[in-house]
């Protein structure tokens, strides 16, 4: 792991943090787990992300203690030395198809992950964050205006709670244009979202890893929306945010492993929009409109029990992630670990 700091009154500070115990045939049996000669699944992260649930949720628990302990762990210790309050990832290859945020590590006699010390966000790469971070100040002081799709209609797979969610979504909201059932079209959220600073999308999303730029949002009628959409029409630039709780939205390319990550994310912000939230695997929705209700409450309005006020979407969703893992019978990995932050 490279580290980069800047202390104060200095410049930047690189420093190299070793995990000499993983190797990668130690991540490759995460991701996949196969028969003795090689061939054919028979598990692992991967397998379950691209829709087997059972090992998915074996290969979260192996993946989260594994790799915590051994990549995370050191990160982690030499974050609290320096007394950051948040990092940045930009992960490469493989490692960004994972919930590096929520890998298992101990700190003392306590068992933690990067979410219960910092602010935990991603990136494609170093430029990216940069350029993210400077759309940022153009777009912080608008009123807020949100703009979604919840459950498009009809679809094979009706998600009820899609529903539900994006109008909890826009109870915190003075101003909202939503999309229900089959009033959530294409060309209809295009036209929503002009002008909105926040875009929340409760729809299936479909990631392709042969032709990622085929991945797309599904919406209402016939038109979805692909990630070479997003890239060339730029229909989101005006938003400070996009919410995809989506299934998938946030996984990468895994087969060319570029230097970048590609995926919807890294598309979105491309095109103009400095912060995503998306998902890493199939969520499940009744869970997903907790978090994201919990998500905007304390991103818009703060958390009134502990007297803090609106929160950057990045410590909005770590705070709605750990309410989530504190709240029955939502306490497992897999509910609360797909979302990820992208941007700044």
């Amino acid at each position: 792991t490279l580290l980069v700091h800047q202390p104060e009154g200095r410049g930047p500070v690189v420093e190299a943090i070793w995990a000499e115990d993983l190797t990668e045939p130690d991540l490759n049996a995460v991701l996949v787990t196969s028969n003795d000669d090689g061939g054919k699944a028979t598990g692992g992260y991967l397998p379950g992300v691209l829709g087997n649930q059972v090992w998915l949720a074996h290969a979260l628990t192996e993946a989260l203690s594994v790799l915590g302990q051994r990549l995370v762990g050191p990160l982690a210790a030499r974050l609290a030395e320096l007394g950051a309050t948040g990092v940045a990832l930009v992960p490469c290859g493989r490692l960004g198809l994972l919930p590096l945020h929520a890998m298992s590590y101990r700190r003392g006699a306590t068992q933690c992950c990067l979410l219960d010390e910092f602010d935990v966000s991603y990136a494609p790469s170093a430029r990216v964050l940069a350029t993210a971070r400077n759309a940022v100040r153009a777009k912080n002081d608008r009123c807020p205006v949100v703009a979604g799709v919840g459950n498009p209609l009809p679809h094979p797979n009706p998600l009820p709670f899609m529903q539900d969610e994006l109008e909890k979504v826009v109870a915190c909201f003075s101003q909202a244009r939503p999309l229900y059932g089959p009033e959530a079209t294409k060309q209809a959220l295009l036209k929503a979202a002009v002008g909105a600073t926040h875009v929340h999308l409760s729809c299936h999303g479909l990631y392709d890893p042969d032709q990622p730029l085929s991945s797309q949002l599904q919406l209402a009628g016939e038109q979805p929306l692909s990630l070479g959409e997003i890239l060339t029409e730029r229909p989101f630039a005006d938003a400070r945010l996009v919410v995809a709780s989506a299934c998938q939205t946030a996984i990468t390319d895994f087969i060319r492993l570029p230097d970048e990550v590609i995926g919807l994310p890294a598309g979105f912000l491309a095109a103009g929009t400095p912060g995503v939230v998306g998902t890493l695997w199939p969520v499940n929705d009744r869970s997903t409109a907790l978090l994201m209700a919990q998500f905007y409450r304390y991103h818009l309005h703060g958390d009134p029990t502990t007297g803090q006020g609106p929160m950057a979407p990045v410590r909005a969703l770590r705070h709605a992630q750990r309410w989530l893992a504190n709240t029955r019978p939502f306490t497992h990995p897999y509910h609360w670990a797909p979302f990820i932050f992208v941007g700044a």
